[in-house]
């Protein structure tokens, strides 16, 4: 045997394992950097699940997972008023603010992208549901809203299911300054694929629940598609039974003693 193959064997017979820590209590450097890889991994894993539930694709290829909620950027809107709706309007007449609409369906109707329909105060009584289906656009989106200094109220009188439905694909809305009461079931739905909606300065009150986003079976995608891009703010929900806005699978959002504060139902 060679003097350089006996002092290799002579240096490896005292070689400490690699899984043992040195004479001060430090780990060797083998478990230093067995330590470094395991939290590289685990950080690693976290930031692909971060990701993953940030941007997972809908098969429209939107950044949406079904039933997510995703809030937007306030629209840029029309805060004059193009049509005006009264309590002691009519139908018949051409909106004006001398001869204004009656009815919130009717202005649905009607609306086109760009207008600002205006309510003016009183109480608008409503025995089915409106169905809101014109969109807005990007640049032009439609907005209902209360006349300045006034409230509009829409009042189911008990027997109404639901207010306010935007229909499937309904975009580009806003929605600002009423009170919606005395509903059976919901006060407003969003039914699915509505994209950049915006209410704000809403009271809503009775009925189960306040706002329903998308609707579907437990566990399942919703029916007619995801919701995204939604801004809800400065919004009252009182006197609502399961005190919540909710609709499986989407997201709620749940009442707690510091107001309201968004969960995801799983």
């Amino acid at each position: 045997m060679s003097r350089f193959a006996s002092l290799y064997t002579e240096t490896s017979r005292f070689r400490p394992p690699p899984t043992v820590c040195s004479r001060r209590g430090r780990p060797s450097l083998h478990i230093e950097r067995h330590l470094r890889i395991t939290r590289l991994r685990t950080l690693v894993t976290i930031l692909a699940l971060v990701i993953l539930l940030s941007f997972v694709r809908s098969p429209t290829g939107d950044a949406l997972a079904h039933g997510h909620l995703r809030m937007a950027a306030d629209l840029e809107v029309n805060n004059s008023c193009t049509h005006y709706v009264a309590p002691g309007g009519s139908d018949s007449n051409p909106g004006t603010a001398a001869q204004p609409w009656a009815t919130f369906q009717h202005a649905a109707d009607t609306a086109q992208p760009g207008d600002t329909v205006c309510f003016h105060g009183g109480t608008y009584a409503l025995t089915e549901e409106t169905y809101l289906t014109q969109s807005g656009t990007a640049t032009d989106p439609i907005t209902f809203t209360a006349y300045p200094g006034e409230t509009p109220i829409l009042d189911g009188g008990g027997s109404v299911g639901e207010l306010l439905i935007l229909s499937q694909y309904t975009s580009y809305l806003r929605i600002s300054g009423f009170t919606l009461r005395d509903f059976t079931i919901w006060g407003m739905e969003l039914s699915g694929e509505n994209r950049h909606v915006q209410l704000d300065h809403l009271t809503i009150q009775g009925g189960e629940a306040a706002i329903r986003f998308t609707y579907g079976e437990t566990e399942a995608p919703p029916e007619e598609g995801p919701v995204e891009y939604i801004t809800l703010k400065t919004a009252s929900f009182t006197a609502v039974s399961t005190r919540r806005w909710t609709a499986p699978p989407a997201p709620a959002i749940t009442w707690s003693s510091a107001g309201w504060r968004y969960t995801t139902l799983g």
